[in-house]
């Protein structure tokens, strides 16, 4: 059998010895290295040495990138509040309160409410009438054209009507059937020219005047609205131009679901589904006016009873001094008083009265104006 080999010992010598120094120079290497990286981090480091050369060139770099900070998030807040203000233009109603002019006619109407019912079923824009209105503006709802502005995807099936409370009254754009949860843009035009002082209509904007009605609401965008949601732009295009005096209009927007639309909790239709005029007036007129009433008699009321306890002074001052011409003279002065207090709430009472029991129908509202025509803004004509 063989054997095997064995080393000598200046063999083993030998091998331990190249071992160790293999060992030594590895350790050195990992101390250089790490003697260097200390070095580094030291001298250099992750905000810079400490010259004052680089420390500036490290407070210009960290400005700059805090200052693109500021300015891209100022971006976007721009960005969002442009989107957020076509959205509150695209999805409210004109505010309540806002004036409307007509073109041609300079004739101011405000829009003094807006109403719905429950499920929506009827929607109501009230109109005040001042007294330049009045005098420059037809009374007769049938001296109106309404337009119904709306997109190919969203045209809903309604019917619309317009007309003046009596003579002295509001006017009344009533809009039967159920309206998307979006806004619509609506057009009101007169055509009465009051300037002549007949009753002789101008020609018919959905015929003769149609054309040039129709390029003018081809026109009609987002950008061309102001934050009311009325359509200056066009408005504004003709200005001091024969062509801006074609038409005698106001335009609107109209959402039925909107925070400025007021909802009265119940139904505006009659049993035969007809819209009840008298409830409409009722709920949007009569309730405020008589709770306006009742407020003012209150108001009056209290106003007497504090009369009533000066009275009782003065009348008790006179009969401990029967020659007190003081308290006579004011005896005599507070009973005036109440004399004129008891006759306004008097006729206050037959006013509240007489609103209570009003009942209210479509004759009231004169020659009403029943059609409309429906206007596509994508396709850019009327249907």
């Amino acid at each position: 059998m063989f054997r095997k080999s064995e080393l000598t010992k200046e063999e083993k010598k030998e091998l331990k010895r190249k071992k160790k120094e293999a060992r030594i120079k590895a350790k050195q290497k990992r101390g250089k290295r790490k003697k260097t990286d200390d070095n580094y981090y030291i001298i250099g480091g992750r905000f810079g040495d400490r010259d004052e050369r680089t420390k500036g060139g490290i407070r210009t770099l960290y400005f700059r990138r805090f200052t693109f900070l500021l300015l891209a998030l100022g971006i976007m807040m721009l960005v969002y509040q442009y989107a957020e203000m076509i959205d509150y233009k695209t999805n409210n109603s004109t505010p309540i309160g806002t004036e409307l002019t007509f073109l041609k006619s300079e004739a101011p109407l405000t829009i003094s409410d807006i109403w719905t019912d429950k499920k929506r079923e009827v929607t109501v824009v009230k109109f005040k009438y001042s007294d330049k209105a009045r005098q420059l503006l037809s009374t007769e709802g049938k001296n109106y054209n309404l337009h119904f502005l709306h997109t190919t995807k969203h045209k809903p099936k309604i019917e619309m009507k317009y007309g003046v409370l009596g003579t002295e009254g509001d006017g009344y754009l009533f809009i039967k059937g159920k309206l998307d949860k979006r806004a619509y843009q609506i057009y009101m035009a007169n055509t009465l020219n009051m300037n002549y002082g007949d009753d002789k209509a101008s020609p018919n904007i959905s015929t003769i005047q149609k054309k040039s009605m129709e390029e003018m609401l081809s026109s009609v965008s987002e950008d061309t609205m102001n934050e009311s949601g009325v359509i200056t732009a066009i408005q504004s295009k003709f200005k001091n131009k024969e062509k801006e005096h074609k038409f005698d209009n106001i335009n609107f927007r109209l959402n039925a679901y909107s925070d400025n639309t007021k909802v009265f909790d119940g139904t505006f239709l009659t049993d035969d589904n007809e819209i009840d005029y008298g409830k409409v007036i009722k709920q949007t007129s009569t309730v405020n006016v008589v709770k306006k009433i009742a407020k003012a008699m209150e108001t009056l009321q209290q106003e007497r009873q504090s009369y009533t306890v000066s009275l009782e002074e003065y009348q008790n001052r006179l009969k401990r001094d029967k020659k007190n011409s003081d308290a006579k003279e004011n005896i005599e002065k507070i009973n005036l008083r109440i004399e004129k207090l008891d006759t306004t709430l008097d006729a206050l009472r037959k006013e509240k009265e007489r609103y209570e029991k009003s009942e209210f129908r479509k004759e009231d509202f004169g020659n009403m104006q029943e059609n409309f025509e429906y206007f596509d803004l994508q396709k850019g004509g009327y249907n």
